[in-house]
């Protein structure tokens, strides 16, 4: 699978701490072998939304045929809107 960020998520990713970056880059790795990895939950109200946890922050993400498409990195505590 291809793994695709939005702006707004390459944003959100320059923002963090260097070891969460290297955290988010491995969980983004291990998201073109499997799109639903151990931990994965699908949000409610949404269709092939999902949302990831590494840490405090949160990968939200759209999954469709062949692509994964990151869509916001969030701290947790901050609300999203989609």
């Amino acid at each position: 699978m291809m793994v695709i960020l939005a702006p707004s998520a390459k944003k959100d990713l320059k923002k963090l701490e260097k070891f969460t970056q290297l955290a988010v880059y491995k969980k983004l790795k291990s998201l073109e072998t499997d799109s639903l990895p151990l931990g994965v939950k699908k949000l409610s109200g949404y269709k092939n939304i999902y949302r990831i946890r590494i840490g405090k922050y949160r990968i939200i993400y759209q999954l469709n045929k062949n692509t994964v498409y990151i869509i916001l990195i969030l701290p947790r505590l901050r609300r999203w809107r989609i």
